[in-house]
């Protein structure tokens, strides 16, 4: 599994605002990937359950699974499924660390990162736009 840089960029706006022009401007830069929208902050995480810790609880992940399945048409693997639930189960799983297994699985699905080792990702969601503070605190060094 890779390491996920921790400076990427996230395309937020209002529909119709061109932010898939942008997209697709940033995906011909070299070292640069970017994938589907996730509808990960403002859709998928609306399902997910945390503890006053911030850890996820275990008990939403199903629901989760199948939400982020219907917003990306990605399926996590049985064997990444395990990953998942074992780190909610020792609480070792925030709303972060689920973000990226998904970043991850789709820059995998689309593109051939495994032979990269430096790359910047963009994320494209218009929704994400109400998002901006939070996803900033998640990373500050992201570009908005």
């Amino acid at each position: 599994m890779i390491k996920l840089s921790q400076n990427p960029i996230f395309i937020v706006g209002f529909p119709r605002s061109g932010t898939t022009l942008l997209q697709s401007i940033l995906a011909t830069q070299k070292n640069i990937f970017s994938f589907p929208e996730t509808h990960y902050f403002c859709s998928i995480q609306n399902h997910i359950k945390t503890e006053s810790t911030g850890f996820i609880n275990p008990n939403c992940l199903v629901r989760v699974f199948k939400k982020i399945e219907e917003k990306t048409d990605l399926k996590f693997s049985s064997e990444k499924i395990k990953i998942i639930e074992k780190l909610a189960s020792s609480n070792q799983l925030n709303i972060k660390t689920l973000f990226e297994f998904l970043v991850q699985e789709l820059l995998f699905k689309h593109e051939k990162i495994d032979l990269l080792s430096d790359f910047r990702w963009v994320e494209k969601t218009p929704g994400h736009i109400s998002h901006v503070n939070f996803i900033h605190e998640l990373y500050p060094n992201g570009i908005f």
